[in-house]
């Protein structure tokens, strides 16, 4: 488009509609976006500096039951079922599986934070779960991300950020999806904090953003109705860009030649190191991230893959939690895992490049963070767990959202107002997670 041209209604309308999709025009323009927000973002008050921060780290597919093995003298039926020392249970390819007490032990591929378990900083949950399973990923994926409330409503996280002062409140490297979809303050979605999303689509990525930046100049008669109101957004995604990327263009602090260093060497560990940004940026206001690590329906060759993919995690949130401890920030910041479910027994399904599994139920996830009561919440599963779950792991003590209550009252927010579905009779509704 030359400089000196005239912008017509069709032009706008093509400008507006050029790489949106992922990027953060996108929830500028959705209808369950704010996209007044967008349009004055500098007019928000910045909030204090210590402000406490939950990081939820999805292992999307369904992590293996292997993550965090039973010792064969504590559940040998256990044992049997993950295929004995031939199987996952005890011999993960790559090393042998390292204990925290006489009944469980971590995966080595977690061995990165084992000075985390070490310091008492890290809670592993047992038997987490939900009513109403169904083995799907989709499906489960969003009873997660709805938080246990009811069918047709958005996710939980935009109901956590309304209660937040900041427009930058929540922020998703993981991509948009039900999890931060909703009304008023939602979490914004960005690939990264260099590209803001639009760099997946390469050039026309760039062309977007050169037409988008014509628009600003070329449009002077486009001063009423909606599409001075579209103009507006736009313009305000320039300014929250830019003011991102003023707040985050600082050096993350860390040790020099130390291991837990950021390689960058994943996407994975890039969506760590970018929130390690956000910490060092407590102008911003940012109190929730959400990332994602993928790779984990192993339904064959589980035990190459979970070794692979629990590396990649406890690199990527070693090294974001040695950061934190250098920023002085780690008694303000939690992590918590999740997965849709968990995963059948070794016996349940062999592939036919090794050992491989099937979608479960039952699952264990950690919570990590400087103020964090560590230990084993609840007791492993047990034989008679065994015994009565043929196939893969079904009872559950802990519902996964009491989880999320617990994180969400230490933050000092209302989490009454989120989740509006009490834990079912017989669970765990006081988790102790923190000192």
């Amino acid at each position: 488009m030359a400089s000196n041209s005239k912008l017509t209604r069709r032009d706008f309308l093509r400008i507006v509609s050029a790489g949106t999709c992922g990027a953060a025009m996108h929830q500028v323009l959705s209808p369950m976006g704010q996209m007044m927000a967008f349009a004055d973002p500098l007019g928000a008050s910045l909030v204090p500096n210590l402000n406490k921060i939950f990081i939820l780290v999805n292992l999307s597919g369904g992590a293996s039951l292997s993550l965090f093995p039973l010792s064969q003298s504590y559940n040998p039926a256990w044992f049997d079922v993950m295929g004995g020392v031939a199987g996952l249970a005890y011999a993960p390819v790559g090393g042998e599986s390292w204990a925290i007490d006489s009944r469980q032990m971590l995966n080595p591929g977690l061995d990165a934070l084992a000075p985390i378990w070490a310091e008492n900083r890290m809670a592993l949950l047992n038997k987490v779960g939900f009513p109403n399973y169904t083995r799907s990923h989709s499906e489960d994926t969003n009873i997660w991300f709805r938080g246990g409330n009811s069918m047709g409503q958005g996710g939980w996280a935009p109901l956590l950020t309304n209660q937040m002062a900041s427009i930058f409140a929540g922020i998703s490297f993981g991509g948009s999806n039900l999890l931060i979809t909703g009304d008023g303050n939602v979490p914004r979605s960005y690939g990264n904090l260099s590209t803001f999303g639009e760099g997946i689509y390469g050039s026309q990525g760039e062309q977007a953003k050169r037409l988008r930046d014509d628009l600003m100049i070329l449009s002077p008669d486009l001063g009423t109705g909606n599409f001075a109101l579209v103009k507006g957004a736009m313009d305000g995604i320039t300014k929250s860009a830019e003011l991102i990327k003023n707040a985050t263009n600082k050096n993350v602090p860390q040790t020099p030649n130390s291991p837990l260093n950021f390689d960058n060497s994943s996407s994975f560990m890039r969506a760590c190191h970018d929130t390690a940004k956000l910490i060092n940026a407590p102008e911003l206001g940012t109190q929730f991230v959400y990332l994602e690590r993928g790779g984990w329906d192993t339904h064959s060759n589980a035990r190459a893959s979970v070794l692979a993919n629990a590396q990649d995690v406890a690199k990527g949130l070693a090294a974001l939690i040695a950061a934190a401890k250098l920023m002085g920030r780690w008694q303000d910041i939690v992590i918590c895992t999740m997965s849709e479910f968990g995963r059948t027994y070794y016996n349940g399904r062999a592939g036919s490049t090794g050992f491989g599994d099937d979608h479960g139920h039952t699952s264990s996830i950690m919570v990590l963070g400087g103020g964090i009561n560590g230990r084993i919440v609840n007791e492993p599963p047990t034989v008679a767990d065994v015994n009565s779950s043929p196939g893969f792991l079904k009872g559950y003590d802990i519902a996964f959202w009491a989880v999320f209550q617990e994180i969400i009252n230490w933050m000092g927010y209302d989490s009454t107002q989120i989740f509006k579905t009490p834990p079912p009779n017989g669970t765990y509704t006081n988790l102790n997670l923190f000192l």
